[in-house]
């Protein structure tokens, strides 16, 4: 029974194929159609609409909108130009430039270039099986890819990211917004307790987002994997390549160069009594002029944390938490052998 259902759901996969002057489809009219296990195709040429979800996939067949480089989505929907709301979508291939408007002004640039949000502040609900994958997205106002509000067990795998946080960053906004892939929610936007973004995995991919940081894991989101990722351009001398204020996540096999902050930037930040940023793993990672230093703890205890390598830049350990088993070992080969990946 099994095998005769998902032979069914293969067979009856659809295929819509949208192009920029809305023949056969347009995007909202092929979203408006497509659903688990169909591929929305987006020909080449630049899209004057929005992607904004309508529905989603299920587990084993999301639905999938992809195109290749040439197919630029480059407009917006309430300051976003990718709107996922649904769970098991997945993004491949395309590109995504937040730049909406010639002027050389902020308003120019949407908020959040590829924005991922659940339905639920609370938890009540989750937003599982995202998947974004070979998409270059440029020019945003202020993040350029965000997961909020329960997004869990995303993939965000091998894709180009870049010009992040342009209103700060760019026009002196005078905020420092402007990660390349911001997980979670800061505390002091909590209106339900602690966002948590879990369990999501940030790989291969290149970011450069001439603003904040790379990746940036906030208080209340725990366990997801940020490794074999390159990072250049973080341009905020009090963050870092890379940053958690969350709890138990990884940072592992990234190179990070050319970033006014630290390396890895870990912790320093209380909320409802709890001191967040701990349990961190930090192994097997290259820093190359990052110019405030190789790491900064604002908090303990931390996970494994050995084997990175600092050149060309102070590499020295921050933070005067006194932790003398950290200050000898961050730069230390690792002695574990399941360390290898």
């Amino acid at each position: 029974m099994l095998l005769l259902i998902t032979i069914w759901r293969v067979a009856d996969a659809r295929t819509f194929e949208a192009s920029p002057d809305g023949v056969p489809y347009s995007i909202a009219s092929a979203l408006a159609e497509a659903g688990a296990g169909d591929t929305v195709v987006l020909a080449d040429g630049t899209y004057n609409e929005a992607i904004v979800t309508v529905q989603g996939g299920e587990s084993g067949n999301p639905l999938i909108i992809s195109g290749g480089r040439g197919a630029l989505v480059n407009a917006g929907d309430d300051g976003k130009v990718v709107n996922v709301q649904h769970s098991w979508v997945t993004l491949e291939g395309f590109s995504v430039d937040g730049k909406i408007s010639d002027d050389d002004e902020a308003d120019s640039y949407v908020d959040k270039c590829v924005f991922v949000e659940g339905p639920s502040t609370s938890g009540e609900e989750r937003l599982e099986g995202f998947v974004m994958q070979d998409v270059s997205v440029q020019n945003c106002g202020d993040e350029c890819v965000r997961l909020k509000s329960f997004v869990v067990g995303a993939v965000i795998s091998d894709n180009v990211i870049q010009d992040c946080g342009v209103r700060d960053f760019v026009y002196g906004g005078g905020g420092k917004n402007g990660e390349g892939v911001y997980v979670g929610t800061s505390s002091n936007q909590w209106s339900d307790g602690p966002d948590e973004c879990n369990d999501n995995t940030i790989t291969g991919n290149t970011i450069t987002p001439n603003g904040n940081e790379c990746v940036d894991v906030k208080e209340g989101s725990t366990g997801t994997i940020i490794e074999d990722n390159t990072c250049s351009g973080q341009l905020d001398e009090d963050s870092g390549c890379f940053g958690s204020r969350g709890d138990g996540n990884v940072f592992r096999y990234n190179t990070a160069s050319d970033c006014l902050g630290v390396g890895v930037r870990i912790g320093g930040w209380e909320a409802d009594g709890h001191e967040y940023g701990q349990d961190n793993s930090i192994y097997g990672n290259s820093f190359t002029r990052a110019e405030s230093g190789g790491l900064s703890f604002f908090a303990l205890p931390q996970g494994k944390v050995c084997g990175n390598s600092c050149q060309d830049g102070p590499c020295d350990m921050l933070g005067g938490l006194g932790d003398e088993g950290l200050e000898s070992t961050w730069d230390q080969p690792c002695d574990d052998s399941d360390l290898s990946r």
